[in-house]
């Protein structure tokens, strides 16, 4: 009798530890997801914050990213987020030949820039000289999508503004 009431116990304590075990493992992969969501987005705005230091500093060097085009250059921009719109927007005042905006979240017009905004499937069309890529912690993933035959000349902001910060 005695041996089957210690019986049951053991086999409930089992049980117990049973689901404390796939609970605690369910938690620590919630919490990895998390932890390893946080460093990419981490990464991101450090990648971000870079980028706009050093185009400060081309600025307090009275340089501007127009400077690395010819006038006559056509440029497209791949990623019209924030730092695609102040590309554009910088390209335009300095008169440079921006003629559009690709992106694979966006269709149609980019509101501030006013440029026509294109899939990477419908741009592959259009004459281009240069696509400045905005996202230059991205540039290993979308350099192959947009240069499928290897004609295009393709930079990342941080690449122009390292370049002209040289000279």
């Amino acid at each position: 009798m005695k041996r089957r009431i210690i019986r049951k116990i053991l086999i409930n304590i089992l049980w117990i530890m049973g689901i404390v075990c796939i609970i605690s493992l369910f938690i620590k992969n919630k919490t990895d997801e998390i932890f390893l969501k946080k460093s990419e987005e981490a990464d991101k705005f450090h990648s971000y914050y870079n980028t706009l230091v050093k185009w400060m500093e081309l600025i307090q060097n009275n340089q501007k990213i127009a400077d690395y085009f010819k006038k006559e250059d056509v440029i497209a921009i791949y990623g019209m987020g924030t730092i695609g719109e102040f590309i554009s927007s910088e390209l335009l005042k300095n008169n440079r030949n921006v003629i559009c905006g690709i992106d694979k979240n966006i269709a149609g017009k980019n509101m501030k820039t006013g440029l026509k905004i294109y899939s990477i499937e419908d741009c592959q069309n259009i004459k281009i000289d240069y696509i400045i890529i905005s996202i230059p912690y991205l540039a290993d993933e979308i350099v192959p999508m947009l240069n499928k035959d290897n004609s295009l000349r393709i930079v990342t902001i941080d690449e122009v503004i390292d370049t002209l910060l040289m000279r």
